[in-house]
């Protein structure tokens, strides 16, 4: 007469089927939230991310490699215009990049600059969406959805990042 299995193979069956279960709970966590996307090596992306004045998050702090040529895709979210900036903190270092920038788009808008006391503007764009280029010579960026204070339209902006 068979009674099954004993009750060494009955503890190696739940082993099997917990280690199995994990790598199962593994698999979907990290399908549910992958890393920020990145390559290493000589260039990558990060992105997208969304700076919405809706759940007020308006600002981005992001770093590249040193003297990599950064380039930003910004499109609005929805209708109307919306001010998009770049920001770094003023250097007190010089830069020791030897490549030549790309051409930065610094024009201060028809609605006005939103330029800090503190910092420098790296590049700014107004309407429905763009692309601007600077050459990282400094260790942080700060991405902006610039909303006046006196503006009564929400604004949500996405971006990608993309640096070589």
């Amino acid at each position: 007469m068979l009674d099954g299995p004993g009750p060494a193979a009955r503890r190696r069956n739940w082993l099997v089927v917990g280690v199995l279960v994990a790598v199962v709970v593994i698999a979907v966590v990290v399908a549910a939230f992958p890393p920020p996307s990145s390559s290493s090596g000589s260039g990558g992306t990060l992105g997208p991310y969304s700076l919405s004045q809706a759940i007020g998050n308006l600002s981005m702090p992001l770093a590249f490699p040193q003297c990599s040529v950064v380039t930003v895709q910004w499109t609005l979210q929805g209708s109307g215009n919306a001010t998009f900036a770049v920001w770094t903190p003023i250097s007190s270092h010089p830069s020791t990049c030897t490549a030549p920038p790309p051409t930065e788009n610094i024009t201060c808008p028809p609605r006005g600059c939103p330029t800090p006391v503190v910092d420098q503007l790296v590049c700014i764009e107004d309407g429905t969406g763009g692309t601007c280029a600077f050459l990282a010579t400094q260790t942080s960026y700060t991405f902006v959805n610039y909303v006046p204070y006196d503006s009564t339209v929400w604004t949500s902006v996405s971006f990608t990042a993309s640096y070589s």
